[in-house]
């Protein structure tokens, strides 16, 4: 995570990224639930019974990492496991609501974080 932070094209990406922490949260909060929607909701528990937990995480997290690549490079790559934990979360839970919470949570904490 400190890398993550600290890296330049984070700090450079997330400089714009004006507010206090709730009002980050009431902006990030329909992006994360299409998110997490699409690809825990839909992807991941329509896969689920089909191809067992590894596989269907391995293929929910495919594209999710495919939307973070317009992010920094740490970002980008951090997306692929941040996916993981999401998916083992949702089905760990059987529910996408805490990914929900832990997605918000991680992107205003990144974002605050990484604008100093």
């Amino acid at each position: 995570m400190v890398i993550l932070i600290h890296g330049s094209e984070v700090e450079t990406f997330y400089r714009g990224h004006g507010g206090a922490a709730l009002q980050l949260a009431l902006g990030y909060l329909p992006a994360i639930l299409q998110v997490e929607v699409c690809f825990r909701g839909v992807l991941l528990f329509g896969l689920l019974p089909r191809l067992g937990a590894l596989l269907a995480i391995s293929v929910s997290v495919r594209p999710y990492g495919l939307i973070h690549l317009d992010k920094p490079l740490e970002e980008a790559l951090g997306s692929i496991l941040v996916g993981v934990i999401l998916a083992a979360t949702a089905i760990w839970c059987r529910s996408i609501w805490y990914g929900v919470l832990l997605h918000l949570a991680g992107a205003v904490a990144l974002t605050l974080l990484a604008r100093g």
